[in-house]
């Protein structure tokens, strides 16, 4: 009897087990006990990209557009607390990719003091989305950026900038945040 026991836990040990945290059935950096609705999701491939990083991103959220006259800024979808419902509750937070990742972004061209305009879909029964704005300072720090309601000046000074935008539509847990990188030349 005690040798089918062992038996039967070398076996799991084996079949690349329970045991190791690194292969559970949980999405990745989701805590032991989610459990994910299902939902469809697609793979974003930001465009002009060096690396390849993909996130999903669910068909029923609502879509972004970063633009710059008529150039999309891509982007990468970071967390995200988003019910698509009045007073929705989120147990648990939806990771996307974090600075160390969007770092990788390869940035798109803007000459000095282009404005850039936010345009996320309206969701019904939610409020208008909400911006707010950071970038991703020299110490890996989040600063807060002038944002003119839905649109921002990017810097005069050449250089990478990466943002961070959240996009709030209220009434629960309904945000989405997002990281872009641009690149200012003259």
């Amino acid at each position: 009897m005690k040798l089918t026991y062992a038996l039967v836990i070398i076996l799991l040990i084996l079949q690349g087990g329970c045991f190791n945290s690194q292969t559970r059935d949980v999405p990745v950096n989701q805590p032991l006990g989610y459990r994910a609705e299902p939902q469809v999701v697609t793979k974003l491939k930001v465009p002009n990209q060096d690396t390849k990083m993909e996130v999903d991103y669910p068909v029923a959220w609502p879509n972004l557009v970063i633009s710059c006259l008529s150039k999309n800024i891509p982007w990468v979808r970071g967390d995200a607390n988003f019910t698509g419902q009045v007073n929705g509750v989120i147990g648990n937070t939806s990771f996307g990719c974090d600075e160390n990742k969007a770092i990788l972004i390869k940035p798109t061209e803007l000459k000095p003091n282009a404005v850039l305009s936010f345009n996320a879909d309206d969701v019904k029964g939610l409020d208008s989305p909400k911006y707010f704005l950071w970038l991703l300072n020299t110490e890996h720090r989040l600063i807060p950026y002038n944002i003119d309601e839905d649109s921002i000046i990017v810097p005069t000074d050449e250089g990478e900038y990466l943002y961070y935008l959240l996009v709030d539509w209220g009434k629960g847990d309904n945000t989405i945040s997002y990281w872009f990188k641009v690149k200012v030349v003259q």
